[in-house]
C-alpha cells in the first residue's frame, strides 16, 4: 500500500473518480463569482469536471449555471464566450 495516496475527485458531468489533478476545478467564491481554480486552493464552493465537452454538457444539464460552464469551456478551447455563444445559437451541422 502506498504511503502517499493520490487523492481522488469525482467528475460532476460523468461521475467517475479520477485523479484530483486530472480534473478541473470549478469554484464559486463567497461574493458569488464563478471562476477556475488553477492552483486548488481557492476558498468557496467546488466542483470537479473532466476536461471533455461531454462532461461540461452532463454538469451543465445537473443545474450547474451557463456561466460556470462557459467559463470552464473558454478555458478548455481557448476560444472566447463570444466565439462559444455565437457557436451554440447557430445551427452547425457537419459532414
Amino acid at each position: 500500500m502506498s504511503k502517499n495516496p493520490v487523492p481522488t475527485r469525482m467528475c460532476s458531468g460523468c461521475m467517475t473518480r479520477r485523479p484530483k489533478e486530472e480534473l478541473v476545478r470549478i469554484v464559486r467564491t463567497p461574493q458569488g463569482v464563478a471562476k477556475i481554480d488553477a492552483d486548488g486552493k481557492e476558498d468557496g464552493r467546488g466542483v470537479y469536471v473532466c476536461p471533455n465537452e461531454e462532461c461540461i454538457k452532463k454538469a451543465e444539464k445537473k443545474n450547474r449555471t451557463r456561466a460556470e460552464v462557459l467559463e470552464v469551456t473558454t478555458w478548455l478551447t481557448g476560444y472566447s464566450a463570444d466565439v462559444i455563444e455565437s457557436a451554440l445559437v447557430t445551427d452547425i451541422t457537419y459532414g
